[in-house]
């Protein structure tokens, strides 16, 4: 469009310029008479008689080409974005206990299996909490195998594990085998968690359907079983089941870093900084209606956090209270706008984290028998074929690293 206005300038100008000289000016010195012969047409008209269709193409095309622009740029407009504001301080006092028998919007919601003894032990040092899927049968099993099978911490401190689910398959939350096809094709899902329930005792599984847009069902009961069944513990750990967590050498940190017992509202992470915008596209995309700001409040990954069952009790009241607009993505919910409200400051421990399932794979093929695994939690991707050793070979350098430092080990008792 700019080309066609200057291509309009330079017409105009060529035309201004023949009407002078048709009318003796002397912006060029061309030779021109003023009275041709007969029949014969001055210079000046037929300058205008050329220079005028031209002039006329110009201008359509450019009204053409302004009309265009205007048309798409109103098909492209998108309505103006405001900054989130911040959400007010709410103090503890203020918030209403949680009721055991509803959740969230839910208020008929039971829990169909529950762990019921899994907080037995007096002396429970850590309680991670996996989010799985009710098909995710294999990670479950990998972790009981490994890092979650730490039973015995040493010094009397014990360890447990168990594992959040709602009901169904789990179905929109992206697993498939490694051929392509989802994982639970032609099995009873549903049949199996119960049984696996019965055999571990390690399951606690909502009524709610497992499905990506309802984590945050997934997330308010973890937090308000662990509050309730668990409340004596030193430190809970949520954690995904594709999570590496190595367990010997995050009990050492926490021991250097916090008191025993640690302040109440301990909240430790991967802490993502303000500012990180929404994915608008694909999948997992957030609409503008489910959250309509730009940017992300301050939240800890997912991937991994750690916090006090005291902690854990003041969150769930906050979700059931309803201090912050629910986002369906329940990290930026739960750590970052109710944390917001409450004003908590986590304590940053990003350079424990790797998402980095190549590097890892690769570190695990050259380290020395003792090494310590090179972070205290990883993401690892259970569709690769050596996601399996990867995983192994990290819980088997943790214990050894372990071993090699501290008289009393962890000991892996399989559940």
């Amino acid at each position: 469009m700019q080309a066609q206005r200057q291509l309009l300038t330079l017409a105009l100008s060529d035309l201004l310029e023949a009407t002078l000289v048709s009318r003796g000016g002397s912006r060029s010195s061309s030779p021109c008479p003023e009275q041709g012969a007969a029949g014969e047409v001055p210079c000046g008209c037929m300058c205008l008689l050329r220079l005028l269709p031209l002039a006329l193409l110009l201008l359509l095309l450019a009204a053409a080409a302004n009309f265009a622009a205007t048309f798409a740029s109103l098909l492209g407009a998108t309505p103006s974005v405001q900054p989130r504001p911040l959400l007010p301080p709410v103090p503890e006092d203020s918030l209403p206990p949680a009721v055991a028998a509803k959740l969230l919007d839910l208020p008929d919601h039971q829990l169909l299996h529950e762990a019921a003894d899994v907080c037995g032990t007096p002396r429970l040092f850590f309680l991670f909490l996996v989010h799985s899927r009710p098909d995710h049968f294999k990670q479950r099993q990998a972790i009981r195998a490994t890092w979650g099978g730490a039973r015995d911490l040493g010094d009397g401190w014990a360890a447990r594990t168990v594992f959040l689910l709602g009901r169904g398959s789990g179905g929109g939350g992206g697993s498939e085998g490694h051929e392509g096809a989802p994982a639970s094709v032609g099995l009873d899902v549903e049949g199996v968690v119960a049984r696996e329930a019965a055999r571990y005792e390690d399951l606690v599984v909502g009524s709610f359907v497992d499905h990506y847009h309802n984590l945050t069902y997934k997330h308010a009961m973890a937090l308000q079983w662990a509050a309730h069944r668990c409340p004596h513990a030193a430190f809970l750990v949520k954690a995904d089941d594709d999570a590496f967590i190595d367990v010997p050498a995050l009990r050492a940190l926490l021991g250097r870093t916090f008191s025993l017992p640690p302040p109440r509202r301990t909240l430790a992470c991967n802490v993502l900084p303000a500012g990180m915008r929404p994915q608008r596209a694909g999948k997992w995309a957030v609409s503008h209606q489910d959250y309509p700001w730009p940017e992300y409040p301050r939240y800890c990954a997912g991937l991994a956090y750690v916090l006090t069952p005291a902690l854990a009790d003041l969150l769930a009241r906050a979700a059931h209270a309803g201090l912050a607009p629910r986002v369906w993505v329940d990290d930026v919910w739960v750590t970052g706008l109710l944390a917001e409200a409450l004003r908590l400051k986590p304590h940053y421990l990003n350079l424990r984290y790797s998402y980095d399932h190549a590097e890892l794979a690769e570190w695990t093929t050259r380290a020395r028998p003792a090494a310590p695994p090179p972070y205290t939690f990883v993401h690892l991707d259970p569709s690769r074929p050596d996601w399996r050793r990867v995983l192994d070979t990290l819980w088997s350098h943790a214990l050894a690293a372990h071993r090699a430092t501290r008289a009393s080990p962890v000991s892996l008792t399989l559940q």
